[in-house]
Parts: structure tokens; C-alpha cells; sequence
């Protein structure tokens, strides 16, 4: 059994109370699965940067960044000014693992680039990184049948 924190319990819709989720407050992730993927929160980010969390609760959060440090994403923004180089970082939360999901890359309606990226563990962070040029720039995560998860849009100037 694996028991999760109250925000991730209630996006994935495992608790349905008339009290709301307040129920599985203080909850911890199974042992088995890394501390560090548990400290995500997508308040951190400019919200311009962020995309919707997918009705299927996958995509935790996904964000648009110059780097990635120590697993976490570094550099966040909605827009970039001389950089040649961005990363889609991603934090999943799969309903079965192992699964594929893809960050497709896309630049002025043109598909530039599709990263498969296989997720061993939920939850888990993933990323893709892609060179530059300037426009106005998407990335959309997909999972392996094809859905758009969640989409975040940025501008390279």
C-alpha cells in the first residue's frame, strides 16, 4: 500500500469525504520511494510557467528551466532572454509503473523534437532538455496512449 500527502491524495482522487482530504493529512510516502520527489511544490514556480494539473492527476508539476540541479529545476520562467539551451523538467505521479510519457517539443505550430522518457517509479521527476532558438515555444507531456497530460508554453527572446 502506498499512503501519500493530502494534496497529492486529492489530485489523484483517492479520497472522496464530505470533510475534503483533511483526513489523510500527515501521511507519508511509501519508504520505498525517494524523500527528495516529495518535496515538490508548485507554488515555487512563476505561475506563468506552470501548466494545469491533467484530469489524470499525472503531471504534479512541469516547468520550463535553464538547468537542472540536484534533480530539481533551476531557472524557472514563462520567458527567456540569450539562452541557446531550456529544460522540461517534470514531476509525475503515474498510476502504474513502469510507463513511458514523451515532452514534445514545439516551436511556432512545428513539432521540433518528441523525448521519450521511461518513468520507473511513482512518483518520480523526469526531464528533457532541448537547444533554442528564439519564438514563442511549448512542450506538451504525453503519455503512451497518446493523451496530452499537461502542456507549458514559454517565449525565447
Amino acid at each position: 500500500m502506498i499512503l501519500v500527502d493530502a494534496k497529492s491524495a486529492c489530485l489523484l482522487g483517492f479520497l472522496v469525504a464530505v470533510s475534503g482530504c483533511a483526513s489523510s493529512a500527515g501521511k507519508k510516502a511509501d519508504p520505498g520511494t525517494d524523500p527528495q520527489k516529495q518535496t515538490e511544490s508548485s507554488k515555487d514556480a512563476p505561475k506563468a510557467a506552470q501548466a494545469q494539473t491533467s484530469k489524470t492527476g499525472w503531471v504534479e508539476k512541469i516547468s520550463i528551466c535553464t538547468s537542472v540541479k540536484d534533480r530539481e529545476p533551476e531557472g524557472e520562467g514563462a520567458e527567456f532572454t540569450s539562452v541557446s539551451r531550456l529544460y522540461c523538467w517534470t514531476s509525475v505521479r503515474p498510476p502504474s509503473v513502469p510507463a513511458v510519457i514523451k515532452h514534445v517539443w514545439r516551436s511556432g505550430g512545428k513539432t521540433m523534437s518528441t523525448v521519450a522518457l521511461k518513468v520507473k517509479y511513482s512518483p518520480s521527476r523526469t526531464w528533457s532538455t532541448l537547444a533554442v532558438t528564439p519564438g514563442s515555444w511549448s512542450v506538451d507531456v504525453v503519455s503512451e496512449s497518446g493523451e496530452v497530460l499537461s502542456t507549458a508554453e514559454f517565449t525565447v527572446k
